[in-house]
C-alpha cells in the first residue's frame, strides 16, 4: 500500500541507524587493521595537539536529532571505544543515553589538514575509511573539525553543520590555542600572568597552583620541598615545564 511504501522510503532516524549498525556488525571481519593511534598535528605553524583531549573525548549533542550526539577527538583516536567506535576512530555518532555508537564519521588513517580560504579557517577532514556501513546516498560518511581562534581558555566544542542523510558533520572548536602567536603566560605567585617568553594559558594553568617545584636537568619537576614554579622557571628557563 502507499502507507507501507512511504514508511519504507522515509525511515526514522533510530530505525535507519539500527539498520546501519546491523550491516556494520555483519561486516566487521572485513575491516582494515588500524595503522596508527595518533596524527602529526602541526599545521601552518600551530600545534593543534594541544587541543586533543587525552583523558576524555569531546561529546556534543546533535543539533537535529534528540538523543544522538557526536564523540570526537583531535589528532588522536577516541579514548572511549565500543563495537562501532573502534580503535582508530576519531569521530563517531552515538546514542548518548546508551553510549552506543551508531556510525563512524572519521578515522585516523584518513585524517589530514586543510585550509578553508573563504572562511579563513584551518580544519581536519576525515572519512569513515570503510569502517562504517555505506552511506544512504552511496557515498562515505565524512567529517570536518574546524579550529576557530577565540579568547576561550577552555576549548569550546560545538556543531557547525550536520546532515545525517547527506552523511556529513562539521564540528568546530573555539580556543586561544587555535590562534597564531597567541598570548603567553607564566606562573607567578600561583597565578598565570601574561609573560613574553611564557607558554600557552592551558599549559600554564595545568601546572600553576599550590604546588612546589625544583629544577632538575633544565626541567621543573614537582617537589614538596621545592619552591614556587616562577622561581624554578627563573633557574631552569621559561619553557622548563
Amino acid at each position: 500500500s502507499n502507507a507501507i511504501m512511504e514508511s519504507l522510503c522515509s525511515p526514522s532516524k533510530t530505525s535507519f541507524s539500527m539498520l546501519l549498525l546491523m550491516f556494520f556488525l555483519a561486516s566487521t571481519l572485513a575491516m582494515p587493521s588500524r595503522k596508527r593511534d595518533k596524527f602529526d598535528c602541526v599545521f601552518r605553524g600551530i600545534d593543534y595537539s594541544r587541543l586533543a583531549s587525552p583523558n576524555k573525548d569531546y561529546v556534543i549533542n546533535s543539533s537535529m536529532y534528540t538523543g544522538f550526539g557526536f564523540r570526537f577527538n583531535v589528532c588522536q583516536e577516541l579514548e572511549y571505544k565500543n563495537e562501532v567506535c573502534k580503535a582508530g576512530t576519531t569521530v563517531c555518532e552515538e546514542q548518548l543515553a546508551q553510549n552506543q555508537g551508531t556510525v563512524v564519521y572519521g578515522s585516523l588513517n584518513t585524517t589530514e589538514f586543510a585550509f578553508d580560504e573563504l572562511q579563513q579557517l584551518t580544519y581536519l577532514k576525515s572519512t569513515s575509511a570503510l569502517v562504517s556501513p555505506p552511506c544512504a546516498n552511496d557515498g562515505q560518511y565524512y567529517s570536518r573539525i574546524y579550529f576557530v581562534c577565540d579568547n576561550a581558555t577552555t576549548p569550546e566544542a560545538s556543531i557547525k553543520e550536520e546532515d545525517y542523510y547527506k552523511c556529513f558533520v562539521h564540528l568546530q572548536i573555539k580556543s586561544v590555542l587555535a590562534c597564531e602567536g597567541g598570548p603567553k603566560y607564566r606562573c607567578v605567585d600561583n597565578k598565570c600572568v601574561e609573560f613574553a617568553n611564557g607558554t600557552d594559558i592551558i599549559s600554564c594553568e595545568r601546572y600553576c597552583g599550590d604546588k612546589s617545584y625544583r629544577c632538575e636537568n633544565n626541567k621543573c619537576i614537582e617537589d614538596k620541598d621545592g619552591g614556587p614554579l616562577s622561581n624554578c622557571m627563573d633557574i631552569c628557563g621559561p619553557n622548563s615545564f
